[in-house]
């Protein structure tokens, strides 16, 4: 009794050991049906039938119509010759153009330029490196409070994709989309979580070798392609190959388990998402301002 006491005490163990991997599928099918259900309401939303000028039915938006105008040439209308009518309507037009104001210039666009391409690439850079420093500063927090890191070796590539793109969208004055920022968080997080729970599922039942490495890496690229809610991030790929590596060699991270998808993963890509965009939005202001007044 005590034997079969114990056994089924392992097998409860193993069985909740998947309950992350559970959890975690299960939010990504409901984040990605939600994402289906709001394209789905906009695609019939741009599909609705509207009436144009003419009576008929037009799909999507209004047909664009241009209004000609037809002079009529009659030789006398309300009593009065033609050579009378337009002697009467120069005269209006010069009395009409001498009492106008003169015209307002055109304003000139607003500039969100930061600078040229030097200082591009050194707001690029700086970007960059606060961002990892303060992620692996929150990272040593969340290491010796709950054991779980924010780091990988990965997330330097990682860095230096999302402050070239925190740079560009400063450059054109789009720092702060929210739509964009969630789009871009949404995409990476699904991406990578994904993939890295693939990769361990591999490494756990098909062992931790190099056929495993390169059938992790495929099947996390099919798995980028396949999924609606995922975007394809090649970087997945490094996060893939330090797993098995790591479990080839019995390292550390291997015995994060499922929770590696999770931490530093997916939570650190995140994270450097918003902090990139937050580092590149503070940066950015001053180099405004010394644009403006250069100009």
């Amino acid at each position: 009794d005590k034997h079969q006491h114990q056994k089924r005490s392992v097998v409860g163990l193993d069985s909740l050991a998947y309950l992350p991997v559970l959890m975690a599928f299960l939010l990504m099918w409901l984040l990605s049906a939600a994402l289906q259900l709001r394209e789905g309401s906009a695609f019939l939303a741009e599909r609705t039938m509207l009436p144009s000028t003419s009576g008929a039915l037009v799909v999507r938006h209004r047909l664009p119509v241009k209004h000609i105008a037809v002079k009529s040439e009659q030789r006398e209308s309300f009593g009065l010759p033609l050579s009378s009518r337009g002697r009467l309507q120069r005269s209006a037009e010069a009395s009409g153009e001498a009492a106008a104001p003169a015209a307002a210039p055109a304003a000139a666009p607003k500039s969100y330029s930061v600078g040229g391409g030097r200082i591009q690439a050194s707001l690029t850079a700086l970007v960059a490196g606060i961002s990892v420093g303060l992620l692996c500063s929150l990272g040593q927090y969340t290491s010796k409070s709950f054991g779980l890191p924010l780091w990988a070796p990965p997330l330097g590539a990682v860095s230096l994709i999302f402050a070239a793109e925190a740079t560009a969208a400063a450059q054109k004055g789009e720092i702060k989309s929210p739509g964009a920022l969630w789009q871009r968080s949404l995409k990476t997080g699904s991406a990578v979580v994904g993939a890295c729970l693939i990769t361990v599922f591999i490494s756990k039942h098909f062992g931790a070798t190099p056929l495993a490495r390169a059938a992790s890496v495929a099947v996390a690229s099919l798995y980028m392609s396949a999924m609606p809610l995922s975007g394809y991030f090649p970087p997945c790929g490094a996060f893939c190959v330090l797993f098995v590596d790591q479990a080839i060699a019995h390292g550390a991270i291997e015995r994060l388990g499922y929770m590696y998808a999770l931490f530093p993963c997916g939570v650190g890509t995140v994270l450097l998402v918003l902090l990139t965009r937050i580092v590149a939005g503070f940066v950015a202001t001053p180099l405004r301002a010394v644009e403006k007044r250069k100009a």
